[in-house]
């Protein structure tokens, strides 16, 4: 462009300056009308994104929508979310298709002229025959790049959208995987310590906000210890914060008595083993969804560790037992027996730490009570910190925490907690006067 540009100047510099001229005013006007544009699309790329997930969370509840009826619901509330998607589709559309008559007069004025103004000049004889159709064809040579640039950005203003979409998620801060490895002797006395730490999910150590506030905890070396409370006391946060899931907005969190920020994060995790409410598998074959725990282990292993969890006997009853495929979000099997999976998992890393996020609740009763009597043989030397709901399976334990708010407010041996007949005596009484059916 800019070589022809020149070149146009050389042969006459009156009319080069008369057909580019507008250019200099046409083309950062057209790239500024489509700010507009480009807004419109910001909001379709999100209206098209909650449109999506009417279809995911239909997948997700098929189950609960049949049981409830709700097909016609669930099906008028996708097709409003499709009407308004499809209507600002349109509505984007119509806003480009308005600027296209400035992209048409970008290539055709600069053209018009030179016909115009060079056949005038011709036929007065200020320019030769040959110059003017040199004109034409240089103004040609530029017009190709130009649109074609033109409609790159074009294009590119509206791929930004999507890609902004995606970069929010590759420009969050990527975890440290600097630091010391783990190492736990047999002279460290605590396996956990948190010193005055609060924490909040929005990052904000306001007060109003905190999930956990002033937290002063110690998870000694061997001990078993229980978290107990209402819904959103904090529980679950402190199995998050062990798990080196979130970091501590303020105090100090200690694992084997170094600072949670000098070690790898890996090796802290390594030292752990987790069981959680929510029994995660993945689409690959139970073998190696046991494997999980051990990457490296022996099949002979995986099979003890399956029986020890109580799940051999539903193995043997897949179609390909354990080479048997598992599909996503391992729909083929039920609740229960993805739980055992899970627990078996666990039981094959033979961490030195087990972290119990009530494991046992999806199972029935003569299955939990096996999968208990497990536990207990298996957590013999080991650390454990269990998030309690069935307040019967922690009344052998060291030390049970009972929060409140964040807040620790009672702590205790079962008896010792009882005798004071606080905040715990009233739910354990509660507990056991519902028949043990949870909080």
């Amino acid at each position: 462009m800019i070589a022809f540009a020149v070149y146009l100047f050389s042969l006459h510099p009156l009319l080069a300056a008369v057909c580019l001229g507008p250019l200099l005013v046409m083309v950062p006007l057209s790239i500024r009308l489509l700010k507009p544009v480009k807004m419109a699309q910001s909001v379709y790329v999100k209206q098209l994104g909650l449109t999506n997930n009417h279809i995911q969370a239909a997948f997700d509840g098929a189950d609960v929508i049949k049981t409830y009826n709700l097909q016609k619901k669930i099906q008028d509330k996708y097709a409003a979310a499709l009407k308004e998607t499809f209507d600002l589709s349109n509505r984007n559309d119509l806003r480009q298709y308005n600027i296209e008559p400035l992209t048409c007069l970008i290539r055709e004025a600069p053209r018009a002229v030179a016909l115009c103004l060079g056949g005038y000049l011709a036929f007065k004889g200020n320019v030769t025959l040959g110059i003017l159709t040199a004109f034409i064809s240089g103004i040609e040579k530029i017009n190709e790049p130009l649109v074609g640039a033109y409609q790159l950005v074009v294009r590119t203003q509206m791929a930004m959208i999507s890609v902004r979409r995606v970069f929010e998620i590759m420009d969050l801060p990527v975890e440290d995987m600097g630091g010391k490895q783990v190492e736990i002797r047999e002279n460290n006395k605590h396996m956990f310590a948190f010193r005055d730490v609060s924490f909040a999910y929005s990052g904000q150590a306001a007060q109003e906000k905190n999930v956990l506030t002033h937290l002063d905890l110690t998870v000694e070396k061997g001990k078993h210890i229980a978290l107990v409370g209402k819904s959103g006391c904090g529980k679950s946060t402190v199995m998050k914060l062990m798990c080196r899931q979130y970091e501590a907005c303020d105090g100090e969190l200690l694992f084997c008595e170094k600072k949670f920020s000098e070690l790898n994060p890996q090796s802290v995790r390594g030292a752990l083993a987790l069981i959680s409410q929510d029994s995660t598998v993945f689409p690959m074959s139970v073998l190696d969804n046991i494997r999980i725990g051990k990457p490296d282990a022996r099949r002979e292993e995986i099979v003890d560790a399956a029986k020890k969890a109580g799940c051999d006997d539903f193995i043997k009853t897949l179609p390909n037992g354990y080479d048997t495929l598992l599909e996503e979000k391992g729909s083929n099997l039920s609740g229960g027996q993805r739980q055992r999976l899970c627990i078996a998992r666990a039981i094959l890393k033979d961490a030195p730490v087990l972290l119990l996020d009530e494991p046992t609740s999806a199972l029935d009763k003569e299955t939990e009570t096996h999968i208990s009597e497990t536990l207990k043989r298996v957590s013999q030397g080991k650390t454990v910190v269990t998030v309690a709901h069935r307040l019967t399976t922690i009344t052998d334990y060291d030390e049970i925490i009972v929060l409140d708010e964040g807040r620790i407010v009672e702590r205790g041996t079962q008896r010792e907690l009882m005798e004071t007949g606080g905040m715990y005596c009233s739910m354990y009484r509660n507990y056991i006067a519902s028949g043990g059916a949870g909080q």
